[in-house]
């Protein structure tokens, strides 16, 4: 037996189905906030830094103490409608830590875009990063990491 989906905006919105959804958000921000303070603060941080020609097509670059050893670009959820990358700053810690720098990219969200129009965008974003047109050391080491809030996300980043 196939489901056939009639309301493509409810089968779209995860939110709706998580009880009290619309406190995470708000949980996020705070801790983000601090982690773009900090990091500004040490000169570890390059915020909107511009990958395409479209107002969200920029992205927040957060660089570890001492020697690079990679890359890791997470690509932010939102259910493809909404968030944008200063929801997630804080999450570059971890890695940072482990001495990787962490590329967090906006995109353009639905229903501006369709669904193909982001995971282009999120190409640029990577294509961008092995092109070496960032302002990093030509000699950082590429290998690949990805990672997304959700499975789609992930898939966004590994289509390049």
């Amino acid at each position: 037996m196939r489901h056939r989906v009639t309301d493509w905006t409810w089968a779209y919105d995860n939110a709706a189905n998580i009880p009290k959804s619309e406190n995470w958000p708000g949980v996020w921000v705070e801790p983000a906030r601090q982690a773009r303070e900090n990091l500004t603060g040490s000169g570890r941080a390059r915020l909107d830094l511009p990958y395409g020609e479209g107002e969200r097509e920029a992205f927040d670059l957060f660089l570890p103490e001492g020697e690079v050893k990679g890359l890791i670009v997470f690509v932010h959820g939102g259910f493809w409608m909404g968030l944008n990358k200063s929801f997630w700053s804080h999450l570059a810690t971890g890695p940072l830590a482990h001495g990787h720098a962490v590329a967090i990219p906006g995109y353009p969200l639905a229903p501006e875009v369709r669904i193909a129009g982001i995971t282009q965008a999120i190409g640029r974003a990577i294509t961008r990063r092995r092109s070496g047109r960032w302002s990093h050391p030509p000699d950082w080491p590429f290998r690949r990491r990805t990672s997304g809030y959700k499975d789609d996300q992930q898939h966004h980043a590994t289509c390049r």
